[in-house]
């Protein structure tokens, strides 16, 4: 039982506590045409 608290905290811990990403406006997407995305090149399949 504890474990499965413990996996509950850590979820909502990596839910919540992560920042998100977002675009202020479509339209300044728009203007600028330029979609930036960041992706991790250490780790696989992205890296490798």
């Amino acid at each position: 039982m504890k474990k499965v608290v413990l996996g509950l905290l850590a979820l909502g811990a990596m839910v919540f506590g992560a920042p998100q990403a977002k675009a202020d406006k479509l339209q300044d997407i728009i203007s600028k045409g330029v979609v930036r995305i960041g992706v991790p090149l250490d780790a696989p399949p992205f890296g490798s």
